[in-house]
């Protein structure tokens, strides 16, 4: 059996390499393709980290107010627990005041009650001397009447002896006549001589008897005035003594009523002393388990803070190595560049092939996207602002682009392109802001101007694929 073998066409050196040419280029244009992908999902990444950080440092910002008013409330706390413990003393001073007082109050609530039995006993005895003085007054009185009836009875005597005097005179001047008679009548009155004489002796003693008894009765009757003068005094003297006693019962009977006030206001006094002393001690008590509580309550806040700390420091640590990692992105980013710098090559030579610019979207990404991840390292303080000089939207190389590249590809006129320049110069605008006002921006308004930008940036890339879409499909 035989086999015939054909023989093979002879192909061109052109044709040959025309299939390796196309797959080359198609190669090239899937690792354009994909390089433009791994812009956007840089992009993506710069987002998600950024969102990752700001959520991060956020966080940070309340755990630090948050530290700072648990440290107010710490030393708030400490404060009132001090306050408690020397309100504790105060009550403990107070308690024993209050003991104090009310062995005091007890002693003089029993001085009260025994004045009040002294004062009533001398009741009962100025009562006595009332009734005493009112006797004597009496008597005195009986006295005076005696003294009276003595003096009427004197002058009465007084009259009788004036009578025996009278009768001693004329009896005298009788037994005178009789003796003259007898002297005359001789031997034969004689014994009437004698009789006279005996009458006439008779006389003489009877006035001089009477005289003595009138005598008797002046002295009797100075005396008996002396009396009458010495009774009015006495019975002015127990009126007088009555009055006084009178008025001492009468001021004793206030000073009882007073007493009796006086007893029953310090047995109220004592008996609120002591529910005072029983609410000390109640007080005391509770602010000791005030205290007890709040010493509780500090360890918990201290140890709550602590936790904190513990917390903010672990976030710190997270910002810093999401920051590091995002400024490291920037390195990636350059690679890319670089890469792409090779690719850029081949797409000016088939653009000059073609007479049709190039449209360097990948490049313009990345290096936007650089951009935005230094302004991130500026904010986060990774990338020191000395020395660097902002310039306009105009000075940044999308800026140049749109000013340089833009028109020679037909964009000038279209809504996509008029909307990337808007949005352009509204991100310079907030990184103009960020970059002047660094230092006086709060944490929270930095990241606010940082979201803000990151939507700027997202209008700026949404614009720039919309761009790339209507030149492919153009």
């Amino acid at each position: 059996m035989f086999t015939f073998l054909k023989k093979p066409a002879v192909i061109s050196e052109s044709e040959e390499l025309q299939p390796n040419v196309e797959s080359v280029d198609k190669c090239f244009l899937n690792f354009v393709d994909l390089m433009e992908k791994m812009s956007l999902l840089f992009r993506k990444n710069i987002a998600s980290s950024s969102d990752v950080i700001s959520h991060v440092l956020r966080q940070q910002e309340k755990f630090q107010l948050f530290s700072g008013s648990m440290e107010e409330t710490v030393s708030a706390i400490v404060s009132i627990n001090s306050q408690i413990a020397e309100v504790n003393s105060f009550i403990e001073n107070l308690d024993a005041a209050v003991h104090s007082s009310s062995a005091a109050i007890e002693q003089i609530t029993s001085s009260v009650h025994n004045v009040a039995d002294i004062v009533s006993e001398r009741i009962s005895i100025t009562k006595e001397l009332s009734e005493a003085a009112g006797n004597g007054s009496e008597k005195v009185r009986k006295v005076l009447g005696v003294i009276d009836v003595l003096s009427q009875n004197v002058d009465a005597i007084k009259g009788v002896i004036a009578a025996i005097n009278e009768i001693s005179e004329k009896t005298n001047l009788l037994a005178m006549n009789a003796a003259i008679e007898a002297a005359h009548a001789g031997k034969a009155g004689l014994g009437f001589a004698v009789v006279a004489g005996e009458i006439r002796s008779l006389s003489e003693v009877t006035r001089k008897n009477a005289a003595d008894i009138q005598k008797t009765l002046k002295s009797m009757i100075t005396t008996l005035s002396d009396a009458h003068i010495t009774a009015d005094e006495a019975g002015g003297a127990m009126k007088y003594i009555g009055g006084k006693v009178q008025e001492t019962t009468e001021s004793f009977n206030e000073i009882t009523s007073e007493m009796e006030s006086l007893s029953d206001g310090s047995d109220n006094i004592l008996a609120s002393v002591r529910t005072i002393s029983g609410s000390s001690e109640d007080l005391k008590n509770r602010f000791s388990s005030v205290a007890a509580n709040m010493n509780t309550i500090v360890s918990s806040t201290e140890s709550g803070k602590a936790s904190f700390d513990e917390i903010k420091a672990s976030s710190e640590q997270i910002s810093g190595l999401m920051s590091a990692d995002l400024f490291n992105m920037n390195d990636m980013i350059q690679c890319a560049l670089d890469i792409d710098g090779c690719l850029a090559k081949k797409q000016q030579e088939a653009a000059a092939a073609s007479g049709v610019p190039s449209f360097p979207f990948t490049n313009i990404i990345l290096k936007h996207l650089s951009w935005v991840t230094k302004v991130r390292a500026l904010i986060d303080g990774k990338l020191s602002g000395e020395g660097i000089s902002l310039g306009d939207h105009h000075a940044c190389d999308l800026g140049k682009w749109i000013d340089t590249q833009a028109e020679s590809l037909g964009l000038s006129e279209k809504p996509s392109f008029k909307a990337l320049v808007e949005s352009h110069e509204a991100l310079h605008s907030v990184v103009h802001d960020v970059f002047n006002n660094l230092e006086t921006l709060s944490l929270s308004e930095r990241e606010d101007r940082y979201a803000t930008l990151l939507k700027k940036s997202q209008a700026v890339i949404d614009n720039l694929v919309v761009i790339r879409s209507e030149l492919k499909t153009a």
